[in-house]
């Protein structure tokens, strides 16, 4: 009889050590079960010791089956690395991962996003999801966010002052506000509604893409490390790029400048200007891609220019006169007509 009772006990303690995490999803299970984290037959459950310890977990398939549920992901409480992209969720429950450092959930169709209140994340890939809201205010060290693409109508990342990268690209914004996130290297928030933007304090911009919005002044005199820079379709009706040398790309297309200096940026190689009001033009010598078209140019001074090789489109302008080098006279199109005066 003691014996008995000591063999119930025994597996009675087996029992309740070895606990299982329900995982209602087969995709989910199947994938977990060929990671050698859980064995056939399927049956919605895994041992909670298999998976307690896993610190990184890839959940994509190429195939037309997806994972639709993440119920379980809770249990995965050492989880660092998670991608889930272009799964089928439409919800995602991290609370309960302290440890998770980046989510990438590219292109699915989620809705709803709890993240875990942890320090530990500092990537978090959104993009192509109809999020109606995201809230990283308890994430302070995270260093990349991209939710492009959602549906986002308000993003408060005041409290998230480690940003290096912020992408909120196609979404519905009115306000962006940047002024705490000091040490951001790039930023693009085009195709919003922004009516203001203020940069000014970004002095570690590398990149910046804000065009398609409703923007009517950009402040960039303290951006000395600016490379690349894209507002167009906007407000604009002046811009001063000055303190950018190091400007690589600008294109600022489609608003109402009426004069550009871009003369003393010996890395630019394109620049796209086109559908402005600009009166006066200066152009760097290094330059090999110009659009300047659609503006209000009387004379256009591309002598200094050394190999415009890329395009260089000057027409819908009331032009007079382009002035160009000896050495450029043979590329003349045909329809000008060579000037005898120097």
């Amino acid at each position: 009889m003691k014996l008995q009772l000591l063999s119930l006990a025994c597996m009675l303690s087996i029992g309740s050590w070895a606990q299982s995490t329900l995982i209602p999803d087969p995709v989910f299970e199947l994938l977990l079960i060929e990671a050698g984290l859980d064995e056939f037959p399927q049956d919605g459950e895994v041992l909670t010791a298999s998976i307690d310890t896993v610190t990184t977990l890839n959940l994509f398939t190429s195939g037309s089956t997806n994972v639709t549920d993440l119920s379980g992901i809770g249990d995965f409480v050492a989880l660092e690395y998670l991608m889930v992209n272009f799964a089928e969720l439409t919800s995602l429950d991290l609370s309960q991962n302290l440890s998770l450092q980046e989510l990438h959930a590219y292109a699915n169709d989620i809705h709803t996003l709890l993240l875990p209140p942890t320090e530990s994340l500092i990537y978090l890939e959104m993009t192509g999801n109809p999020i109606g809201s995201l809230d990283v205010s308890q994430n302070p060290m995270l260093e990349f966010l991209s939710c492009s693409y959602c549906e986002l109508s308000e993003l408060d990342v005041s409290g998230n002052p480690e940003l290096r990268s912020i992408s909120v690209m196609v979404n519905t914004l009115s306000i962006l506000d940047v002024n705490e996130n000091l040490l951001l290297e790039s930023l693009s928030c085009g195709v919003n509604e922004l009516m203001d933007l203020d940069v000014s304090g970004n002095t570690l911009m590398k990149t910046l893409g804000c065009s398609t919005n409703n923007i009517g002044a950009l402040e960039l005199s303290q951006m000395d490390s600016l490379n690349y820079l894209g507002c167009n379709s906007n407000q604009l009706t002046s811009l001063d790029i000055q303190a950018n040398q190091g400007l690589t790309y600008l294109d600022c297309s489609d608003n109402q400048i009426a004069s550009l200096d871009a003369s003393n940026h010996p890395e630019m190689i394109e620049l796209f200007c086109q559908y402005n009001e600009l009166e006066s033009l200066e152009v760097s010598p290094g330059i090999i891609g110009l659009n300047c078209s659609g503006n209000q140019l009387n004379a256009l001074d591309v002598s200094g220019v050394l190999n415009l090789a890329y395009f260089f489109d000057c027409s819908v302008n009331p032009l007079t006169c382009v002035q160009v080098s000896e050495a450029q006279i043979s590329d003349i199109p045909d329809f000008w007509v060579a000037d005898d005066e120097d």
